[in-house]
């Protein structure tokens, strides 16, 4: 079955125009939108993902300023996970009111929710209480605020000098039947520098310079079960070019996940970013994450099938860590 996401990340530019996700007029479009997609595809689509990273999309868009609109203003990069937040919740009642086929048979015509980036934020100096109160603070608004408001209805969220948003939205409470969980690194946070997140120092790193830590996809997993309902992998992957490390990454990922699974979480499935190499936003053609590699300079070129897919192959057939899929794997990996 598939999994549908209805915004990630793009926008039409006349939704642009009109002031894109600060504005509530796209809260009322996304819903009407939302209810579209429900009517038309609800007879092939069970499983619904509302909007993608919300907290990822305002601070790169509208605080970092490096994607669209290219904004710096803390403040209004907490309207805009606002206003998406709101936009899920309304979401969220849309779908369970307008899609009434069970797709896939299993007598639940929809399954909605989100898909969020958790990434886990820890202090470089664990000495220096800058760094420490920085990781707090970013941890609140990034994640903890973001996984709150779906469980009680109040979007909470404040950054130290700007202004704050707080809303309690009856259609937000408990909006949740599955969280749909992004991983791929963690931050270590640095106060009072011009990139407050850095790889662990000695750390194993992808080619976009992020830590390598497969481990921490339990940690993630366990966080996400916090909220109460099913999780589902949604994002997870390297950037990679030669597929020099992907493969063993791949076994040390499903191994963190079954670890999460053995603690008594409840994990639904397991989504690779990407079958194919992308256009990762302010990365560009870079980050190559595809399990298949894509010649961007010849796209006439078929695509060509990275020894990592047959390592993903073998653990979906068998749906276990076997010696097949290690055997697929050259090396060793250090498991974080």
């Amino acid at each position: 079955m598939p999994v549908v996401t209805l915004h990630h990340f793009t926008n039409p530019l006349w939704i642009a125009d009109a002031g894109g996700w600060e504005t509530r007029g796209t809260v009322d479009r996304f819903e009407a939108f939302v209810r579209f997609c429900a009517k038309e595809f609800g007879a092939e689509v069970d499983w619904w993902c509302t909007v993608n990273e919300p907290e990822v999309f305002a601070f790169r868009g509208w605080s970092e300023g490096i994607w669209p609109p290219g904004v710096r203003d803390n403040s209004r990069a907490l309207v805009v996970i606002a206003n998406q937040l709101e936009a899920h919740g309304r979401a969220y009642r849309v779908l369970h009111a307008e899609d009434k086929t069970d797709a896939d048979g299993d007598g639940i015509a929809a399954r909605v929710g989100f898909a969020k980036h958790r990434v886990q934020l820890e202090p470089l100096r664990a000495w220096h209480p800058l760094d420490r109160l920085q990781a707090f603070l970013e941890d609140r608004v990034f994640n903890r605020a973001v996984e709150e408001a779906v469980v009680d209805g109040t979007i909470d969220l404040s950054i130290p000098g700007a202004r704050g948003v707080k809303r309690t939205l009856p259609e937000l409470k408990g909006a949740l039947d599955w969280y749909g969980l992004n991983y791929y690194t963690r931050w270590m946070v640095r106060s009072l520098a011009s990139d407050p997140h850095v790889a662990r120092p000695g750390s194993p790193r992808n080619d976009l310079d992020w830590e390598l830590w497969p481990g921490g996809l339990e940690h993630a997993i366990v966080a996400a079960a916090r909220l109460g309902c099913p999780v589902l992998v949604t994002e997870n992957g390297v950037a990679d070019a030669k597929d020099a490390i992907r493969p063993a990454a791949l076994l040390a990922f499903v191994e963190a996940t079954h670890a999460a699974i053995a603690r008594g979480v409840d994990v639904r499935g397991y989504l690779h970013w990407s079958l194919m190499d992308n256009f990762e936003w302010a990365d560009g053609f870079h980050g190559r994450f595809g399990l298949y590699a894509v010649d961007f300079e010849d796209p006439a070129r078929p695509r060509t099938r990275r020894r990592s897919a047959e390592v993903l192959a073998r653990l979906a057939r068998a749906n276990a860590i076997t010696d097949a899929a290690r055997a697929a794997v050259d090396g060793a990996w250090e498991r974080g």
